[in-house]
């Protein structure tokens, strides 16, 4: 968990969702967020672990 990216190696527009796929959760808040944002800024990707 301490291991640091150098920022070269970052992807711009990555976004990272850790939780459990629950409707507690609200993800698919999220998701339907992300899809107003690609819109706009095709590099935006997001990844989903839970």
């Amino acid at each position: 968990m301490n291991k640091r990216v150098p920022f070269e190696q970052r992807h711009p527009g990555q976004l990272i969702a850790v939780a459990r796929l629950t409707n507690v959760k609200r993800l698919d808040q999220l998701i339907n967020t992300v899809i107003l944002l690609h819109a706009k800024h095709p590099q935006v990707d997001l990844k989903i672990y839970g």
